[in-house]
This record gives structure tokens, C-alpha cells and sequence, in this order.
């Protein structure tokens, strides 16, 4: 059953730098993968499992690349993934509880330049 827009986001960061193809962006303009879930009973394996297919996908269009940054928030939580050779996670951090590290994380995604 597919899923509403309600529950989850997806986002691609991409460098604005780069023209468009046809219009639309491509996997080599990718820069960060990320998600946003608001759906109670997600399944963090599964949200993992489709965030490596996205990083699947830039390191294929990317061959030069060494890793992608990718992460998802859930609700109150936070999780950033990592790597070329694996997946590598950080424990869900709770979002409320440490918002200073939270607005780091997104400063710092938002401040990334080419990797």
C-alpha cells in the first residue's frame, strides 16, 4: 500500500550550481540524501535499507564520491548515516532533548560545499 505525503518526505540535497537535465535534476547533482517520517510505527531497518538505495544510486552516477551524507528524522528523532564501504549510524538522538545538536547537524548539511 503506498504511502501518503503525509508521512514521509523525502529530500534530496542537490547543488544549484549544476544545469538541469530535461528540467529535473539528476543522481549526479545529489549532495544529501535524507528523509522525514511522521508515521508512528516506521520500521528504522527498512527506512535504512531505503536510504542505501539512494546512496546506491549518487555513487553510481558519482563514481569519484567517498561517501554520501543521508539521514532521516522520525517524530522526535534523529539518525545520520554514513559511508562507501557500509553502513555506519549514529544512535537516534531525541531531537527535543538536544536541540543544539540537531541545529548543528542541519547547519553544518546546509553548509556543506562539494564533496
Amino acid at each position: 500500500m503506498p504511502m501518503a505525503l503525509t508521512e514521509t518526505l523525502i529530500l534530496f540535497a542537490v547543488d544549484h550550481g549544476l544545469p538541469m537535465s530535461n528540467g529535473a535534476f539528476h543522481w549526479r547533482d545529489v549532495r544529501i540524501v535524507g528523509e522525514f517520517k511522521s508515521d508512528v510505527a516506521f520500521d528504522t531497518h527498512r527506512t535504512d535499507i531505503q536510504l542505501a538505495g539512494y546512496a546506491r544510486e549518487v555513487f553510481g552516477a558519482q563514481p569519484n564520491r567517498r561517501f554520501v551524507q543521508g539521514f532521516f528524522i522520525y517524530h522526535i528523532g534523529m539518525r545520520l548515516l554514513f559511508g562507501r564501504v557500509g553502513g555506519i549510524s549514529s544512535p537516534m538522538t531525541d531531537i527535543q532533548q538536544d536541540i543544539k545538536t540537531f541545529a548543528r547537524v542541519i547547519a553544518g548539511l546546509s553548509s556543506m560545499n562539494n564533496i
